[in-house]
């Protein structure tokens, strides 16, 4: 998937390289388009924020 097609700023284009952040990132939305109550919703968007906020965090946190 070239990134030139995609609705993305700079700095999410790159991040967009990134495909192992990439693959997180789409379960994460896909969990958070089914998700059918409002808590889980919020909880999606946090893990999106703190991802994109500080990924390698993240990771490692996921890793431990």
């Amino acid at each position: 998937m070239q990134a030139s097609v995609m609705p993305f700023s700079g700095s999410q284009r790159i991040v967009w390289y990134n495909s192992a952040f990439t693959d997180n990132l789409l379960v994460v939305f896909f969990f958070w388009r089914t998700a059918s109550s409002l808590s889980l919703k919020f909880v999606g968007e946090v893990v999106i924020l703190l991802f994109l906020i500080d990924p390698g965090k993240y990771r490692r946190i996921k890793n431990a």
